[in-house]
């Protein structure tokens, strides 16, 4: 059915004196019927007559009883929907990914995305170019499609609350076996609230019972020049003991291995010295996980894998010196960043990466420290992506900072850092995209456009952290965060974050 009624149209008779009239009939509405389906044709000369009646009928609203009835037929005529785009989509033109189905208007934002993260920053440089894609209907109609809105970006400042919860619910606890072997057990618990909880909610079966994120590391002495280390849930810095959870708010976003998720992680490591004064220590980890499947009704796996080889050489009393090599794997991900569909950036990557890390100590209450890491990635592209001929990647990270116990209280420490969170300072990509099309020829003009990788922004972080413990039992601690580019994102000019906690143990 279409309009019929109270309809204003020309009056073609001259001896009325009104140029327009209102009249009701069928003669109305097969005018209407027959002007849609001519503006159809003209936008779209590809369009037979089949399916411009087929598209008439399809996209109609639904009037009177659910479906097909007799009174309305298929329903009322719905121009802006007949215009709108139909069925599977898939790229257009001749481009890297030409005739790759990416979904329907109503889901292609979920199969079609980008999880900014890693060395990519907060935010994703070239998702401008991603705003105007060519795309074509289950009818070859060529629409323009803002993939854009399938760029998920990241919270580029520090969540305090977030680490807030995480540090006051962890806990950590050495047990010795026996002479040669130690289990290092961690887990999250929030006991903050169990009294009101069992108080007054004791029949939601006992928060105060509830343990997360159980996390594992077995240490074992082969023999006085030798140690094996396993660990499940554990990041790679927390199994080796090189790491300090409680020093800096801005922490965890330095070097390749933290770019493999610990909450789902297994390793294995075996140190040996080397020497009087030198070690290496070898450690293999992989992780897999199901990323956001909360909220994505196809299940997207991200797994990571991690070899890291370490030589350590105690030059003396006062400084130490270390040497990473080690190696990447990614599937699902590139450097950190997820993707999929028409923006995949690729299918995963391999990254071969080097470090360097000093400890000097400076006097007996202060030392420094520093550490520096560098990579190199090689991308396997994907087939169903308009991202292609990616060039290699070069990413980078660095820390240092001073700390010294015992400045102007027993019992105190005091550090400043100065950092930069890992970040891809080179690397590019061609995205080929169809930006007209001649229907008469059904040929397409393509644009293949080279753009940066890399994030527009350079996050550094200033970081002061003190604490003072023993104050009538109780301890107090204080960080003071500033941020330049937080995320890597030239927008944002600078961020400050404080945080100051007070505890005390019972």
């Amino acid at each position: 059915v279409a309009p019929g009624n109270g309809i204003i149209v020309p009056d073609h008779d001259i001896n009325n004196g009104s140029e327009y009239i209102s009249i009701s009939g069928t003669s109305a509405s097969t005018a209407q019927i027959s002007g849609i389906a001519a503006l159809l044709i003209e936008a779209f000369p590809n369009l037979t007559a089949a399916q411009v009646a087929d598209l008439l009928f399809t996209t109609a609203t639904d009037l009177g009883a659910p479906g097909t009835d007799v009174i309305y037929g298929r329903g009322l005529v719905n121009v802006a929907q007949a215009f709108t785009a139909q069925g599977q989509l898939s790229v257009a033109g001749t481009g890297f990914s030409a005739a790759a189905n990416i979904g329907t208007v109503q889901n292609v934002s979920q199969q079609n995305l980008i999880f900014s993260g890693g060395a990519f920053g907060a935010d994703i440089s070239f998702s401008t170019a991603t705003e105007n894609i060519m795309v074509l209907d289950k009818y070859d109609r060529s629409f323009s499609l803002d993939l854009s809105k399938g760029i998920y970006t990241q919270q580029p400042t520090i969540n305090i609350e977030g680490f807030m919860n995480n540090s006051l619910s962890s806990h950590y606890q050495n047990v010795r076996v026996n002479d040669k072997t130690t289990i290092k057990l961690a887990w999250r618990h929030d006991n903050r609230f169990a009294d009101i909880d069992k108080r007054y909610f004791a029949n939601h079966l006992g928060r105060e019972r509830k343990a997360e994120n159980l996390r594992m590391s077995l240490s074992y002495m082969i023999n006085d020049q030798q140690i094996a280390r396993m660990s499940s849930g554990m990041s790679i810095a927390e199994m080796t003991e090189d790491y300090r959870p409680d020093d800096y708010i801005a922490q965890g976003k330095h070097g390749f291995a933290s770019l493999l998720s610990s909450s789902s992680s297994r390793a294995i490591s075996y140190k040996s010295l080397v020497g009087k004064k030198s070690s290496f220590e070898m450690t293999f980890a992989t992780g897999k996980y199901d990323f956001a499947k909360e909220l994505f009704a196809n299940k997207i796996t991200v797994k990571n894998t991690v070899l890291l080889n370490r030589l350590t050489h105690h030059v003396n009393a006062n400084m130490t010196l270390s040497l990473d090599v080690g190696l990447l794997e990614e599937k699902g991900s590139v450097l950190g960043a997820i993707s999929r569909g028409a923006l995949e950036i690729g299918s995963g990557a391999s990254t071969a990466f080097i470090g360097a890390k000093i400890n000097f100590n400076l006097s007996s209450d202060t030392q420094f420290f520093a550490n520096a890491s560098y990579g190199i990635t090689d991308v396997k592209q994907s087939s169903q992506s308009i991202l292609g001929n990616l060039s290699t990647l070069k990413s980078y990270s660095y820390l240092m900072g001073i700390k010294s116990n015992d400045l102007l209280f027993n019992n105190d420490q005091i550090s400043f850092s100065f950092s930069q969170p890992l970040r891809l300072s080179s690397g590019d990509a061609i995205i080929s995209n169809a930006v007209s099309r001649n229907y008469n020829t059904n040929q397409f003009i393509m644009s293949y456009d080279r753009f940066s990788l890399k994030p527009g922004g350079t996050e550094r972080d200033f970081e002061m952290s003190y604490s003072l413990a023993n104050i009538y039992g109780a301890k107090i601690r204080f960080n003071l965060l500033y941020q330049l580019n937080p995320g890597h994102v030239k927008s944002i000019n600078s961020a400050t974050s404080v945080l100051v906690r007070l505890g005390s143990a019972f």
